[in-house]
């Protein structure tokens, strides 16, 4: 045994070391050395979501270990995983599931496994845990025919100012922006520089706030909207009709409460079905692609593009630093021309 520590033991005959504190006992810092205290993945699972109490996608991530990897792999420790384990979750424990479903529970197991490595609390595997081929080739994009049959439905939505105005303006906003649609829930009317022509995005998915163009076509929107939202009829909120401004809220669009607004499903997959678009097109994150593939297959530099849409990465400052502000105000008064 290590000599630095002291170690004692309980009737059963169980070791524990004790404890340094001064304090005249063992309660706060035994620890015992048997199998109930290794640390299997279900301790570390514990110790990984107290260390991360605020993450994003926790719900999603407690719903994929209590639903697939818990059984299987929780009373184990990471040095005990075997690859037969891991074909066992694969081919038998989620059988059926898409290989994305299972690619996303492997690489949860493979985070909890890592996060007790780095800090030297257990050993990993003998072996590399593979995650299985997700193809992600597959862009949601429109035909000419269809964007523009969306883009009569969504003007004689908003000029007529039916129920579906507020859904047709965030699916207008989209396609000139690029936004995603927490981007647009959390916006607010202090977020627009209309001396600038900047949009502020608040907590975007890379996690810091960042700043885009705002282009003509964008502001015409947001002028228009405004001007609907001045009546404080608060429409948009009740029935769904015109206005954006709730009695005063300071959200461009909110909720029925003036607060964040949290779903807009209902209006945007009525125009989807109304323009006859495909049913497995959704209808904000698939106009974000349709912006996208616009601009690309027009000659934008792809890494614009990117800058428009504020993808982040490890090294993504870095390699955007050089692309000017007006080369990206060009990208963004394209988006909306090409319309």
């Amino acid at each position: 045994m290590n000599e630095d520590r002291e170690y004692g033991s309980d009737d059963a005959g169980v070791y524990y070391i004790v404890g340094q504190d001064g304090r005249g006992g063992a309660s706060r810092a035994k620890r015992k050395l048997a199998g109930e205290d290794s640390w299997t993945v279900a301790r570390l699972w514990d110790e990984y979501q107290a260390a991360n109490p605020g993450l994003k996608g926790m719900r999603v991530y407690r719903d994929i270990y209590n639903a697939h990897l818990q059984q299987l792999f929780g009373v184990r420790q990471p040095s005990e995983i075997t690859p037969f384990d891991v074909d066992r979750l694969k081919l038998v424990a989620m059988k059926g599931k898409s290989p994305k479903s299972v690619a996303n529970a492997l690489e949860l197991l493979r985070r909890i496994v890592n996060f007790g490595v780095k800090r030297d609390l257990c050993a990993g595997p003998r072996f590399k845990i593979q995650l299985p081929r997700v193809s992600n080739e597959k862009t949601e994009d429109l035909t000419e025919e269809e964007l523009a049959r969306l883009v009569r439905v969504i003007d004689h939505h908003l000029s007529a100012g039916t129920r579906y105005a507020a859904g047709a303006a965030m699916m207008k906003l989209v396609l000139f922006t690029g936004m995603r649609r927490g981007e647009i829930f959390r916006l607010k009317w202090s977020d627009l520089d209309f001396h600038r022509n900047n949009i502020l995005l608040r907590e975007p998915k890379g996690g810091r706030d960042v700043i885009i163009p705002m282009s003509s076509q964008a502001r015409s929107l947001f002028e228009d909207w405004r001007v609907d939202a001045g009546d404080g009829c608060g429409k948009c909120c009740g029935s769904g009709t015109r206005g954006g401004n709730a009695g005063g809220s300071a959200y461009v669009f909110p909720g029925k409460d003036g607060g964040q607004r949290r779903d807009i499903r209902a209006q945007v997959n009525a125009i989807k079905r109304e323009a006859g678009l495909p049913r497995d097109f959704r209808p904000l994150h698939g106009l974000r692609h349709v912006f996208a593939s616009n601009l690309i297959s027009r000659g934008v530099e792809f890494q614009i593009v990117q800058r428009l849409l504020t993808h982040r990465g490890g090294t993504v400052t870095h390699r955007y630093a050089h692309i000017r502000d007006d080369a990206l105000r060009a990208a963004a008064e394209l988006a909306g021309q090409l319309l």
